[in-house]
């Protein structure tokens, strides 16, 4: 086992755990919820896109709010530690678990990346300085104690289904000033449906470590009951979906992106309780997704231009 440097003490490391090395461990920082923040640039990305707002300062706004969502879940990996570490899969994508720091240390650190996102919010005054107000108790405030409202049943879904995939659509349009439309509405309602079927697949995920640190909503009605919830969500959004591509009002550029998730849904059908999401397929259809962005970027400034 590697010695722990006298002065990592110093610089605000916890050195009660031993600390572990493997390559790229650095990596497990940015790679850990690729999902969630990338999904997050990609939701603010069509915001911009479906009011005719891509410009390069607002693309901007859409990569602030992503490395926000980035900090919200490095936050949230911060103060899972415990939970985390039970967990044989989750502890290796821990970046805090595998590299225990002091909360003085990564408190500096967070303050020091909020700091440097803040001017691109501050471009857009007064709407801009809301969106990081109600970021900055949103994302605290879910993981970090006393509140810690991810354990607290009813609440911990409510939190995603308003701000995992809803909010970044409604601050984009929000600080870009635009006029609400009747796809906007459509796809914040999806937003819901996807966010909160989410939440309640890692909660079924983690329900036997979960029991040891804290309530959550599929514990309280039983991880059987929260897996119909989950079909229910599942089937009400890709209906709800579908139905709005078809008729027209979700656009037919953007309307991929939703399509490409479908293969990592799909399965919540017949999954049981003790079976995980596919995580190798969710991986190769992130790089699909990301793909089909920059395509839709780039049709977009063409159609622009011409």
């Amino acid at each position: 086992m590697p010695t722990v440097p006298w002065y990592y003490k110093d610089m605000g490391f916890d050195t009660t755990p031993p600390i572990k090395t493997r390559p790229l461990l650095w990596l497990t920082l940015f790679t850990n919820h690729a999902d969630a923040w990338v999904t997050t640039l990609a939701i603010s990305v069509v915001a911009l896109i479906i009011h005719q707002r891509l410009t390069p300062e607002n693309a901007l706004l859409s990569l602030a709010i992503a490395g926000g969502y980035w900090l919200a879940f490095a936050i949230n990996d911060f103060f899972d530690t415990d939970v985390d570490q039970l967990d044989p899969i989750k502890k290796d994508k821990n970046f805090f678990v595998l590299f225990p720091i002091g909360n003085k240390l990564f408190s500096a650190g967070a303050v020091a990346i909020s700091l440097l996102l803040f001017p691109i919010f501050a471009q857009y005054r007064w709407r801009g300085l809301i969106v990081v107000l109600i970021s900055v108790i949103v994302m605290w405030g879910y993981s970090a104690p006393p509140l810690r409202l991810k354990n607290r049943p009813g609440i911990d879904i409510l939190a995603h289904a308003c701000f995992v995939q809803t909010f970044p659509y409604a601050a984009t349009v929000f600080m870009i000033g635009a006029e609400w439309l009747a796809v906007d509405r459509v796809l914040l309602i999806l937003g819901v449906l996807t966010s909160s079927g989410a939440q309640l697949e890692q909660q079924i995920r983690d329900a036997a470590d979960d029991k040891q640190f804290g309530q959550t909503f599929a514990l309280i009605i039983g991880p059987s009951n929260a897996l119909i919830l989950l079909k229910i969500l599942t089937g009400a959004g890709i209906v709800y979906g579908l139905y709005h591509i078809i008729s027209g009002t979700i656009p037919l550029l953007v309307a991929p992106l939703g399509l490409i998730a479908l293969p990592a849904v799909i399965p919540r059908f017949w999954r049981q309780v003790n079976q995980p999401r596919p995580e190798k397929m969710i991986r190769v259809l992130i790089f699909i997704g990301v793909i089909y962005m920059i395509f839709m970027v780039v049709t977009f400034f063409k159609g622009f231009v011409s």
